[in-house]
């Protein structure tokens, strides 16, 4: 009978011990312990390994010259052997010699088969048994089987715990494909489907009108409103002022005028604003005066006698010396004037000589008694004409020639642009500061434009339902629309009372209804070849494509979702 040999390693417990023992093979299992006896050195273990033999219907030797372990061996009735060679012997029949015996246990290689131990020999001499009960030995029956069972799941352990990796690897891998088979055959399968309708051409013309007002619009009754786009574009440069202004304070005075009044019940005025001027300099009267024979206010003084006299002509006025025979009155009007413009050089001494007027009702002298003060000189840059000039010419330059195009690229797709009401307003340039003001300190002057870019625009939307709309009223029950392309205008042009007038023009292609939803019914669950061969006899189905998304499907899809229909013109 061959047996087995197990070496126990220090660092294995009793549960190690015993689970070696439950998975070997072999009738016969000799146990080889370390130097250090460790777990063995224990009554109970002995006995627990002695138990689980007898469960497992073992026979169990323990190769050991170490007298502990040999008692505690023969307390638990477990056979000794001195070394794997020598003969097992029950602890009873060990002499105290051969215990205290300084045999050493020889250890061979693992791979060598192990010796063959006869039975009888081992098996402990015992006395004959008594026959056992029905009662026990239904016991001992259920007891077998139980510890057969329990052998056959120890046995299985070690190759458990060897392919666990594996075993889980494997497993995993299972689930994935089982995954994979059901997303590759249910989940992912798709297929589109391209259908082509054979059409006929339609040409599509009729007149119709267009308002800028949106309350007047009807697309029913063709009358179509059109939205004003507009885009604005600034532009600006910069430019030097070149004017000068004196803006200081202005010279007073007070002025003398002689003036003749032949008879005594006229009167000369000299009104407020008259000019004066001497060397070049302009004064203006802040004040009339009215002179007369006998009412002379503070401003004017009797200077002669006035004496009548009938032979000369009352209208006439003279400006000089009073000529002879003349008996008028010469009298003086006082005036306060204000130069008409400031600087000090206004500021001027008395003179009696070198004044002249634009007053024409004749005077005989002009002076001034007193000097004329109070003007100050303070000159400033302002903005003059030649500048704005100047800067217009460098505005227009500047002017980008892009305004139309971002105008263009603001409409929408959905709008068409009317080219012939494209305009542009480049409206009129204004200056800050503007012309005349000064320009102050770090100031920069600027002429600014804004160009007004607009254009007329009209929705293809309702131009495209105007179409169909009418198309459809000509078509039999079984025909449908399928495309229609852009409509245009011709002729577009006033009509006199703010709107417009134009014919309307597009092209429309007609063919057999064929419907997204029939093809739908038609495809679910069927094999592709068969497909394609029943929508081509559809009527006005000229050619159709079945392309599934993975190689592998041939079937179409019950799920209406994975299915996608695209109904194209035959070109």
């Amino acid at each position: 009978m061959n047996k087995d040999v197990i070496y126990i390693e220090p660092e294995d417990d009793i549960t190690d011990i015993i689970s070696k023992l439950r998975a070997s093979r072999s009738k016969v299992v000799a146990l080889v312990p370390p130097k250090k006896i460790g777990v063995l050195r224990s009554a109970v273990n002995t006995k627990l390994i002695s138990k689980a033999a007898k469960s497992a219907e073992k026979v169990v030797v323990i190769v050991t010259t170490d007298s502990s372990l040999v008692k505690l061996s023969a307390s638990a009735g477990i056979p000794v052997a001195k070394n794997l060679s020598s003969r097992p012997k029950l602890p009873s029949e060990i002499s105290e010699e051969d215990a205290k015996s300084p045999e050493v246990i020889t250890e061979p290689a693992p791979a060598k088969a192990p010796t063959e131990i006869k039975s009888e020999e081992i098996e402990p001499k015992s006395d004959k048994p008594e026959k056992p009960s029905e009662e026990d030995s239904k016991k001992d029956k259920k007891e077998k089987k139980d510890k057969k069972k329990a052998k056959e799941d120890k046995a299985n352990l070690p190759f458990i715990k060897r392919y666990k990796k594996w075993i889980i690897i494997g497993s995993v891998g299972a689930v994935f494909l089982i995954l994979l088979g059901v997303w590759a055959f249910a989940i992912a399968p798709a297929v589109n489907i391209a259908v082509q309708i054979r059409t006929t051409t339609n040409n599509f013309s009729e007149a119709a009108t267009f308002t800028t007002k949106a309350g007047e619009a009807n697309v029913k009754n063709g009358k179509f409103f059109l939205e004003t786009k507009e885009y604005k574009q600034e532009n600006a440069v910069t430019f030097e002022a070149t004017g000068k202004k004196d803006v200081g304070e202005k010279a007073t005075g007070l002025l003398t005028v002689e003036v003749y009044v032949p008879e005594p019940d006229m009167s000369v005025s000299v009104p407020a604003g008259t000019i004066f001027t001497t060397n070049g300099l302009s004064y203006s009267a802040t004040e009339g005066a009215t002179v007369t024979w006998a009412d002379q206010d503070s401003k004017t003084a009797t200077v002669a006698e006035c004496e009548n006299d009938d032979e000369i002509d009352p209208s006439v006025i003279y400006k000089t010396t009073k000529p002879d025979g003349y008996k008028g009155c010469m009298l003086t009007a006082k005036l306060d004037v204000i130069a008409t413009a400031s600087g000090d050089k206004y500021n001027i001494s008395a003179n009696a000589t070198g004044w002249s007027t634009n007053f024409s009702g004749g005077y005989a002298g002009i002076y001034n008694k007193s000097s004329f003060t109070g003007g100050t000189t303070k000159e400033i840059t302002i903005v003059q004409q030649s500048d704005i000039v100047s800067a217009t010419a460098a505005l227009a330059a500047k002017v980008t020639g892009d305004g139309k195009a971002k105008l263009l690229a603001s409409i929408a797709d959905d709008m068409m642009p009317l080219e012939s009401t494209y305009k542009e307003d480049a409206g009129t340039p204004t200056a800050t500061p503007g012309v005349g003001e000064e320009v102050g300190s770090g100031v920069t002057p600027k002429l600014t434009s804004t160009t007004v870019y607009t254009i007329l625009t009209l929705s293809k939307k309702d131009l495209k339902t105007f179409v169909e709309d009418k198309t459809k009223a000509t078509l039999a029950a079984d025909q449908k629309i399928y495309e229609t392309t852009e409509p245009f205008l011709e002729r577009f042009m006033e009509d006199g009372n703010g709107g417009y007038t134009a014919r309307l023009k597009a092209t429309t292609k007609v063919g057999p209804t064929v419907t997204e939803e029939e093809i739908l019914e038609k495809a679910k669950g069927r094999k592709i070849g068969e497909l394609q061969t029943q929508l081509k006899s559809i009527n006005g189905v000229s050619s159709c494509k079945v392309e599934p998304n993975f190689f592998w499907v041939t079937t179409i899809p019950d799920d209406a979702n994975k299915i996608t229909v695209n109904l194209e013109v035959e070109k």
